[in-house]
């Protein structure tokens, strides 16, 4: 029954029973060709475009809502059988198969607007050219960025391995090494500088309860205290031990540490290790021979000090014979003998003056300072007071003081210093009709440096470290008067106040004596 139905029905989609449609167009040939040729190349162009849109679709894998194109494929190709029937019924007319097909094309139009409807807002979001273009700029300057971004790390890691190589080999040359204990695992790590500090091979490994056994015993208990407080309390250190290597040898290192946290508790610790074992050594034995010397030159003072005291006594003797001789018997001796006793009592008042002096530099030595503010304006207008007494005094002198900043130091001590400057710019200006002396002050830096400047007869620079040592002398002492010992007096008060003295002179130009405290 089904089959004969189907059968029934397409004979009479195939009914040719009608008139055919050339004669409404009363088989006029332009009227005629003109429709029947457009029908047939519409229909044309509705049968390959379907072909395009399938084949486009094959080769886009990825393209989205196919179904839309294979339903306007379909409603192509529908109106593409329309406009074929179209031009046959022209001849033959098959006006009820032209209505099923235009029903068909009607239902499959609809199915597509309705497909077109539903996929409208995902079609919406599909970008426009010129947006794919904004796309693919931005698409290509993230590109240009990341493979930019890849160089700069590469350049990065590079400079990080030449960085590596550089503290290994400042490690090696340096002789320090780096280390790192993680108290989670237990775990150590060493920089191979560290290893060879030990002794061990680069890679050996390390355990954290061991690494104390490389120290000497002496002073395990102080390695393990420090890391104890570092591990309970996160205190920092850096100390001096002896480290013990592998062959049993004995290094000083400095070792320096401090603790890594995570979440406020400590986990682990880091720091260095320093081989100082030379600069250590060295410095110990510069340690006993400074006791060294400071006993030998304790014993200098003490025998300058008891031997210049002894010699008081004699000298006394000697002066007072003197006396008795020149007041008793001068009458008695002739003019030679009279000359001879001079020269006893001269050299013994010089002999006495030397002795004074040599126990003044002896005294300093020994002396605490006992230090407060100075101002220095009054100490100098307290000088020139006395300084009358003084037996190079010359009544043509002219000191000129400008206002100096005040300082700390022991008063006594400095104004004796600045009394034998003052003195000695005197003494060896004497040769000048009108004697020039300036004291005064320079800043430098956060040093304040005092000066006393003369017009004396100045020295050749050549000798300006000479001038300070006891008993070093220029001049004669039938040119100029004195004992050698008063700028080696002046040079020590200085330096006990942590200070420093230097001098500026040209022969025949004056000299500038320069100190700082």
């Amino acid at each position: 029954m089904y089959f004969l139905w189907v059968v029934d029905f397409l004979k009479n989609l195939t009914n040719d029973r009608f008139m055919p449609h050339g004669m409404c167009y009363q088989w006029q040939p332009a009227t005629l060709w003109s429709n029947v040729i457009g029908d047939s190349i519409t229909a044309l162009s509705y049968f390959l475009i379907p072909a395009f849109l399938v084949y486009f679709v094959s080769k886009r894998k990825n393209i989205e809502m196919k179904g839309i194109f294979v339903m306007f494929a379909i409603f192509i190709v529908s109106c593409g059988a329309v406009h074929t029937i179209s031009a046959v019924n022209v001849w033959i007319p098959y006006y009820n198969l032209a209505g099923f097909m235009k029903l068909t094309m009607a239902f499959v139009s609809m199915a597509t607007l309705a497909l077109l409807y539903l996929n409208m807002p995902k079609a919406l979001k599909i970008p426009s050219p010129s947006e794919l273009q904004d796309i693919n700029e931005k698409l290509k300057a993230e590109i240009d960025e990341k493979n930019k971004l890849q160089k700069e790390l590469e350049n990065q890691r590079e400079q990080l391995q030449k960085t590596v190589q550089l503290l290994n080999s400042t490690q090696e040359a340096a002789n320090i090494g780096s280390w790192k204990v993680d108290f989670k695992t237990g775990k150590s790590v060493w920089s191979n500088q560290v290893y060879r500090i030990h002794g061990l091979d680069i890679g050996s490994p390390t355990i954290l309860k061991d690494g104390i056994n490389y120290y000497r015993e002496d002073f395990r208990d102080r390695v393990t205290e420090v890391i104890e407080r570092a591990r309970i309390e996160g205190k920092s250190w850096d100390e001096e031990w002896v480290l013990v290597d592998i062959t049993g040898k004995e290094i000083w290192v400095r070792t320096t540490g401090f603790a890594t946290y995570e979440n406020d508790q400590v986990v682990g610790l880091e720091g260095l290790i320093i081989d100082i074992d030379q600069q250590k050594r060295a410095a110990i034995s510069l340690e006993e021979q400074a006791i060294e010397l400071q006993e030998s030159n304790d014993e200098l003072e003490s025998f300058s000090y008891s031997i210049s005291h002894d010699m008081r006594a004699p000298l006394r003797a000697i002066n007072g014979y003197a006396e008795i001789l020149k007041d008793e018997y001068s009458e008695a001796l002739d003019k030679e003998g009279n000359r001879i006793l001079g020269i006893i009592h001269s050299s013994a008042l010089k002999l006495g003056e030397l002795i004074d002096d040599i126990l003044a530099f002896s005294r300093l030595g020994r002396k605490e300072l006992s230090k407060s503010t100075i101002k220095m304006n009054n100490l100098f207008k307290q000088i020139i007071e006395e300084l009358p007494d003084s037996k190079y005094w010359n009544e043509n002198v002219k000191i000129d003081i400008a206002k100096l900043p005040d300082c700390k130091g022991d008063e006594a001590m400095l104004k004796q210093a600045l009394y034998n400057l003052l003195e000695n710019a005197i003494k060896y200006s004497s040769g000048n009709e009108n004697i020039k002396i300036a004291v005064g002050s320079i800043s430098k830096g956060a040093d304040e440096v005092y000066f006393i400047k003369d017009n004396g007869i100045g020295i050749n620079m050549e000798y300006k470290d000479k001038i300070f040592g006891v008993f070093q002398r220029l001049h004669s002492a039938k040119a100029y008067e004195g004992t050698g010992v008063g700028l080696a007096i002046v040079r020590k008060i200085i330096e006990r106040h942590g200070g420093e003295i230097w001098l500026e002179s040209e022969e025949g130009k004056g000299s500038t004596f320069y100190f700082k405290l």
